[in-house]
């Protein structure tokens, strides 16, 4: 079903930047000099949403997990509709899935966030991991948020001590 993606036909879909180290490690650069500081992936639309809310509870009768990044946080179009999305999913009872995805460069080159210090960023994602049932995220990302990446402590440190999924490129998950 694509019931309820959103298309924007202004906004560009983000060309990322993607090189490796000496060691093989990935690091994001940048996105392609074309583009603006607003995405498409930051404009998903809660009046858009609601145009059909009927629709979305009949299939949120039948969903278990509703699965996001923490990107949508980065602009206020979508932070609004991604916290309208989560109220009726706890409404529900369907189950957040967070793949918490940081790449401190989106927040950069996003016209809404890049105007937040660093600290308020960190903040307001992890303001959001408190409704995770799951979290997932990279090693990088557990030792930056979170100062280890042992999956238990990181549960005890959210409010709904979710199961923490830490991946650590070609080696062995955790959790």
């Amino acid at each position: 079903s694509i019931d309820f993606l959103q298309m924007d036909n202004k906004l560009p879909t983000r060309i990322v930047k993607v090189n490796r180290d000496n060691s093989g490690e990935r690091y994001f650069s940048g996105f392609d000099p074309s583009y603006q500081t607003a995405f498409a992936d930051e404009a998903l639309n809660r009046k858009l949403i609601e145009n059909d809310l009927k629709n979305l509870e009949k299939l949120f009768l039948e969903t278990k997990y509703l699965v996001t990044g923490t990107i949508v946080l980065s602009s206020a179009l979508s932070e609004e509709s991604i916290y309208f999305l989560l109220s009726l999913a706890k409404k529900f009872d369907v189950k957040l899935i967070i793949d918490l995805n940081w790449r401190e460069v989106f927040w950069e080159n996003s016209s809404y966030s890049s105007k937040f210090s660093k600290k308020k960023r960190i903040n307001l994602i992890k303001n959001f991991l408190d409704s995770a049932h799951i979290l997932k995220l990279a090693k990088e990302e557990a030792i930056f948020f979170f100062e280890n990446a042992d999956p238990f402590e990181i549960s005890q440190k959210i409010l709904n001590r979710p199961d923490v999924v830490i991946t650590d490129g070609g080696n062995t998950i955790s959790w």
